[in-house]
């Protein structure tokens, strides 16, 4: 608990369940590892490299991932509430069903990213990019959208309820075709969003 780690290569090492609750992991080197069911509460990672890791059922509650690698890394199931992913790079990462409720992923890239199902309730996704990611019944209840490039995700059932999509990109689909696919409420924020000419 608390270790410092800075800087560790710790590349397609076998970590599963470990508790490395609080640990410095700033700058460290993950690739590929395994780290299933690990507890990574309040870690710090900024600039960790975690791409292709396995962190299925990982609990990364509080943890500070800003500017964190996990390209293709493995997070479904993982709890990631209030975790700062600010900037982080997920590009093809897979968060099926994860949490990240009040979770910071200002400026992150989660393109092509599967994200069905995940939880993003009061989340700050200012200028995040999912380009083509898969979106299907996720929650952004009470979030914040403003500026983020949703074009070509797939949307469909996603929930928008009380959401600020101000000057959003989903210029994939025309307003209409948008509202037929999604769940919002008089409480979501349409201002300025870029949607395909009808």
């Amino acid at each position: 608990r608390g270790a410092d780690l800075m800087g560790v290569n710790l590349t397609r090492a076998k970590l599963d369940g470990a508790d490395l609750t609080r640990v410095n992991l700033r700058n460290a080197n993950l690739t590929e590892a395994s780290l299933k069911g690990v507890n990574l509460t309040q870690a710090e990672l900024p600039s960790v490299n975690l791409s292709n890791a396995n962190l299925t059922r990982a609990n990364l509650t509080e943890a500070e991932l800003v500017k964190a690698d996990l390209r293709g890394a493995d997070l479904r199931g993982a709890e990631l509430k209030r975790a700062n992913l600010s900037h982080a790079y997920l590009v093809d990462a897979n968060l099926t069903q994860a949490k990240l409720q009040h979770a910071k992923l200002i400026a992150a890239d989660l393109t092509h990213a599967e994200l069905q199902g995940v939880d993003f309730r009061w989340a700050d996704l200012l200028f995040t990019k999912f380009r083509r990611a898969y979106l299907r019944e996720a929650g952004f209840t009470g979030g914040s959208l403003i500026g983020a490039d949703l074009r070509e995700a797939d949307l469909k059932k996603v929930d928008l309820v009380a959401v600020d999509l101000t000057d959003a990109d989903i210029s994939h689909l025309t307003k209409q075709e948008f509202l037929d696919l999604v769940v919002l409420n008089e409480m979501t924020n349409l201002r300025d969003v870029k949607f395909k000419e009808e």
